[in-house]
Order: structure tokens, then sequence, then C-alpha cells
């Protein structure tokens, strides 16, 4: 220690080596329009400013309530309302307060201005090309660009920033469809999503259907008719205002919630978010049964499902969301679009893939001008291990041992050469199994045909039946990720893990 000059208690505080700090994971981005644009002072937002918001009451302290919508009015030939719908091609709003109802805490938003009369597909490119190089979320949304006809392009715009970033997904919403046109739906988008950058996005269907706050969000009205009695109820034809007694009687003399069908993206990513921070990223949030929706714009089967989860042709991976008797509905399936992709099928395995590399790159920027030499090397190697060890233990790496679920090579003559030494150049090999999902549980039964033998007989506790329950899991292999903290360099693959 330092030059004492009387007797006492001397501390000294020695510098200890950072841990590796989990990276940020589920931060989820939406774009769109709000009927204001402040923070939570009042201070409006500039063109391009992000304003994260940890609850709906903030949402609308700073981008205020949702759209006026349009009231749709079906009747029958006795004039009573059979449907009665909201419309309107926002939103942003609506997926928000979804998002928050299934457990979605912190998120960011991203405004383009106040409700225009109808979405701008220009807008929303500008907004892309101005997201931030490395940014904090790790998920992205916009809703209410899902109605036009530009939609293809800019999902694939998306994607391809999605790409260029460490740890980020976009989560594409699919145009509506019910029963009769969910096949071309499908088809569709499967033709003009493309073939790029297919593992940095997932898409779901179908759309959900909410209950609307009620008539205060009105501003039009819609009136139609069964098939063959639009000419008997010409009376009706005089509600063509939202404050016509007739309709206000018509609608006390039918009760009933109005409805309205939005996409599912915002109650996709609270799915995921409260999934990550209650259980881990690296699980599917299929445990939770969805909250806030009444029902669903189509009722997937077994059989429909197989043709979005697999498809032969375009290997594009479609989730579905389906109504279980007795469970509710819930998400029932976890794909990217890459479907025939090994590495990158499942969401978890991009997610979690994603927030390792993100979290050993936080890291690792610590250390960019720390000397490089023996001692700098262990102390990386030894906090990597820790930090992989950990998401092994909690169940993020499959293997039955560490040394099964990953590896971290660091060192001269390892990952370096003399001449990478001299250059102040640090190169890491780091390679981790992933635990995948087992999507597929299946159950062999055996049965025996009845013979003209009397069969003994047994009393309940001694009859057996063969059963036997198998689950089925992926074959995994390990990720391998090679860092450069320091400058870009070309370094050796290396070897794949060794099968348990």
């Amino acid at each position: 220690m330092g030059n004492q000059q009387f007797p006492g208690v001397y501390v000294e505080e020695i510098p200890r080596m950072p841990v590796v700090t989990p990276a940020v994971t589920c931060l989820p981005l939406f774009i769109g329009y709000t009927a204001k644009v402040t923070d939570l002072s009042g201070r409006g937002l500039s063109s391009g400013e992000r304003m994260p918001i940890a609850s709906l009451a903030e949402f609308e302290r700073c981008f205020g309530q949702g759209p006026r919508e349009t009231l749709r009015l079906m009747l029958d030939v006795h004039g009573q309302i059979v449907t009665r719908e909201g419309y309107s091609p926002f939103y942003l709003h609506a997926c928000v307060q979804q998002y928050f109802a299934n457990g979605g805490g912190l998120c960011e938003i991203l405004s383009l201005g106040a409700f225009p009369d109808a979405p701008d597909e220009a807008a929303f490119s500008s907004a892309i090309g101005q997201l931030p190089v490395s940014p904090s979320f790790t998920m992205v949304a916009m809703p209410d660009a899902v109605s036009l006809p530009a939609l293809p392009q800019l999902q694939q715009q998306l994607l391809a920033y999605c790409q260029q970033q460490t740890n980020c997904l976009a989560i594409l919403d699919i145009p509506y469809c019910n029963h009769t046109t969910l096949t071309t739906t499908v088809d569709d988008f499967r033709k003009q999503i493309g073939d790029r950058y297919l593992r940095y996005g997932a898409a779901f269907l179908p759309w959900l259907e909410v209950i609307n706050p009620g008539m205060q969000s009105m501003a039009h009205l819609e009136i139609k008719y069964t098939p063959g009695v639009a000419n008997a109820w010409s009376q009706y034809h005089k509600a063509t205002k939202l404050q016509s007694s007739l309709l206000r009687k018509r609608l006390q003399e039918s009760p009933g919630n109005i409805h309205r069908m939005i996409p599912p993206c915002g109650t996709i990513m609270g799915l995921f978010q409260a999934n990550a921070r209650n259980i881990g990223i690296w699980k599917t949030p299929t445990s939770a049964e969805i909250q806030g929706i009444r029902s669903l714009s189509v009722s997937i089967h077994d059989q429909q499902q197989e043709t979005l989860n697999v498809d032969p042709q375009t290997g594009k991976s479609i989730n579905a969301i389906r109504r279980f008797s007795g469970r509710g509905i819930r998400l029932w399936g976890g794909r990217t679009l890459a479907g025939n992709d090994s590495e990158s099928r499942y969401i978890t395995a991009t997610l979690t893939t994603g927030f390792i590399k993100a979290s050993l790159e936080q890291y690792l920027s610590a250390h960019r001008f720390a000397p490089n030499d023996t001692n700098m090397w262990a102390a990386i190697r030894q906090s990597v291990e820790t930090f992989l060890q950990t998401l092994w233990r909690n169940g993020a790496l499959q293997g039955n041992k560490p040394e099964q679920a990953f590896f971290v090579r660091l060192g001269l003559d390892q990952t370096m050469t003399a001449a990478d030494v001299a250059a102040g150049r640090i190169l890491i090999d780091v390679g981790f199994a992933l635990a995948r999902p087992a999507e597929f549980t299946i159950l062999k039964l055996q049965h025996q045909l009845a013979t003209d033998q009397p069969l003994p007989v047994q009393s309940a506790d001694n009859v057996v039946f063969q059963v036997r329950k198998k689950k089925v899991r992926a074959q995994t292999s390990p990720i391998n990720v090679a860092i450069n903290p320091i400058l870009p360099t070309t370094a050796s693959k290396p070897r794949s893990l060794e099968s348990s």
C-alpha cells in the first residue's frame, strides 16, 4: 500500500474485472400514428424521436387516445342489429393496449404524427430508414401499415434493417382474413414477402376481436343489410348520423358490445416480454392464455395449422393463434419465417442468439483499451464462461455438463497469432448449444384383439395399459460466435461441439 504515516486501518480499493451483464431482452418498438406527440412533460417530440413508456396511462399521456372510428352495423329482415363493429385503419393504440394487457412492460413508441386521413407508405419507409444502428429495442412492429398496398415492400425493408442489427426481430402482421380468404391471404403473403432475411422476422395470424370502448369513440356510421332486404327497411336510411334517435333506439333494443378486429403484433410482443421476464427468453410463451380478446377472425384447426407451420414450397412458417376448449385462446407456434433453416427456425433460438451476442459485445467493449496479455485473456474467459454457465443452469443451453453446452477459446496459438497480439486484436471463439422446443409429442398405443379364449378376470388395480409417451426434440447443433471487439479480422471457425 501507500506510505502510511501513523497507526490505523487503511483500505485500498482494488479494481476488479467487470462481469458480463445481460443485454436487454424483448424490448418492443411500435411504429404508427397517434393523436398527439409529446413526452411525459408535455414537450413536443421531434421527428424520428422514440419515447419509452411503461404503461397504457403513460402512452395516453404522451400520445393521446385512439382514433375516431366508423360504426358498422348489419341489420336483418326484422330490423334487428346482427353485428356491430368499429373500424379504423389505425391500430397502434389498440395494439399497445393489448401489449400491456398481456404482460408487456417497458416499450418504445415512434409516432409518425397525428392521425391523417389514411396511413402513408412514405412515412413508414422514411421512419424505418432513420432507425438507429445498435438500437435499444429488440423487437419492432408497425401495425398501422397493415392495410397499405405497399405492406410487403415495407416489411422487406424492416427485415433488412433487423438483419443489420445484433439483436432485433421484426414482428410481422398479415392482412385481415376470414375463413373464406385464409388460404389466399397466406399464399399472397408468402409470395410477396420475398426470400431474404427470413430468419429476422416472424409472422402471426389471425386477427383478434377486442371490445371497443363504446359510442364515444365513433365518428362515422355505416349501415348494411343482410342479403335480400336492402329495400325492405328504407326507414333506416334516415339513420345517417350517429346522433340519430332511431339508431340509439335500435342499439338499446339489441344490447351488446361494439367489437373491433385488430392485428396481433402487440399481443404477441406482450406475451414474449412477459415470458422472458418471468421464465426466460429461450422459452416459447404458449402457456399463458391471451387476455383481452373476445374471438378470432379465423378458427384454425389442426390441418390448417399443418400448412401454416410447414410449407413444402417456400418453407415460410406462419404462427397460429388458436382457441382450445377449456384452455382459452393461446399462441400455438414459435417459428421465424425461415422454416427450412435448421438453426434459425425458432423464434427462441433467434432471440437467444441475439441476446448472447449483444451481452458479450457489451461486455467486451469495456476491454477495448485493456492490456492484451494472458491475465486479460484469463479474466475474459472466466467472465464469459460464468455467463454461459448461468444460462445453462437456467435451461437456455442443452447438455448434461457445461462442457457439452458451451465452450470459450481465447489465447495465443488458440485463436490469435503473435501478429494479432502485436496489432492489439483479441479474438474469441464462443460456441453454445441452444435448447430447442419439443414441438411434437408422440403417443404410441398398443392393443390386443380379443380371442375365443376366456380372459382371466383382473381387478381394476391389475389392469395394465401399454402406453408410451415420447417427447421428440429437434437435433441441436452448436452455434459458434466469433467476436472481435477491436478491429474486424478473419478468424478460423471453431470446431462444432461434440455431441454428448
